[in-house]
């Protein structure tokens, strides 16, 4: 018998009600659950002005990248509740560019992993 274990930060797409061990990634423009840590990023900041939050191709690292390692880094410090999962609320349009980020970007994608 073989085991597997891995200790990323399970990241999911959509909204569900607020989840008590969950933080959110929230693109601009969209409101985060009451109460709930979360962490914005605008995609119209990217250094080329690319849409895609997955883009890795035209500038080093896209705003969802910059924003998923501001809350590992929130609760590595502990100035974030500690959270078991990420639940991304983006445009519907953006998906397979974020789970482009999640697979390409290398921090992100050995600190987060897809649902």
């Amino acid at each position: 018998m073989s085991w597997s274990l891995d200790a990323r930060i399970p990241v999911r797409l959509g909204g569900s009600p607020p989840l008590p061990d969950a933080a959110f990634l929230v693109e601009a423009g969209l409101a985060a659950p009451p109460g709930a840590w979360h962490e914005h990023f605008d995609p119209s900041q990217h250094a080329v002005a690319c849409a895609d939050p997955g883009c890795v191709g035209c500038a080093p690292r896209a705003p969802a990248a910059l924003a998923l390692d501001r809350l590992f880094l929130a609760r590595a410090r502990g100035e974030a509740p500690f959270f078991r999962q990420v639940v991304a609320l983006m445009d519907p349009a953006r998906h397979e560019a974020f789970a482009a980020l999640l697979r390409d970007d290398p921090v992100v994608s050995a600190r987060y992993r897809p649902a």
